[in-house]
């Protein structure tokens, strides 16, 4: 492709070095028209390449940012907003709270449905979490059956209403194949329960604890520092 357009080229600075007599002959018009035809052609493709790459790197981004099965951010993405969450605090005061939250009796949903049964309730989850959980929240797959939500500018009063929420609609509403779930969820707030990323998933992760260990189906507040 790339020798027929430096031929058509040379043939064009040819004709314009040493001009013919008659402006144009019949060759010289075929020429051109070839050359222009390429041209246009050659466009649409650059065009049409560029937007296919473009679109390849948004979904291997996507991908890379993903959890295959909940399509909710996986660990790594979320780990990287909390990261920006906690920047944001040191620079600008700008707090936020984390909810952790955990599927009830899971392996047991497993062992009775199977693990298709066990997927629908992971999409079912996190369904109800895209669905439910308010534009600036993050919600996250954190890994098996445990889920992490980013709440920027969110006070403990307002991450305990919304988690309660959360809980509340989970027991109610059953998977399509009827299959009844609960969670138990943490929640921990930056300064209030904790002053570094660590130590807040740290304090999600006990309060989540205190729920299981109190009968499941519950919201738990982080320990005051």
């Amino acid at each position: 492709m790339m020798a027929l357009l430096m031929s058509l080229v040379a043939r064009i600075v040819v004709l314009m070095r040493n001009p013919p007599d008659q402006l144009f002959d019949s060759n010289d018009i075929n020429t051109s028209t070839l050359l222009m035809a390429f041209i246009f052609t050659f466009s649409l493709t650059a065009g049409f390449i560029m937007m296919v790459c473009q679109r390849l790197y948004y979904d291997l981004r996507a991908a890379a940012n993903t959890d295959v099965l909940t399509h909710l951010l996986n660990r790594r993405a979320i780990t990287q907003q909390l990261e920006i969450a906690m920047n944001q605090f040191e620079r600008n005061d700008r707090p936020f709270t984390i909810i952790l939250l955990d599927i009830d009796f899971f392996k047991r949903v497993n062992d009775v449905y199977g693990h298709d049964g066990g997927d629908e309730v992971l999409i079912h989850l996190a369904q109800i979490l895209q669905n439910k959980m308010r534009k600036s929240d993050l919600a996250s797959r954190w890994g098996g059956e445990e889920f992490l939500i980013l709440l920027p500018d969110t006070t403990l009063n307002q991450a305990y209403e919304i988690a309660d929420r959360l809980r509340f609609y989970v027991e109610t509403n059953p998977t399509q194949s009827n299959i009844q779930i609960t969670i138990s969820i943490g929640i921990a707030v930056i300064r209030q329960h904790a002053n570094s990323l660590e130590s807040l998933i740290t304090a999600a992760d006990n309060a989540l604890y205190s729920a299981k260990k109190n009968g499941r189906n519950l919201v738990a507040i982080a320990d005051q520092r």
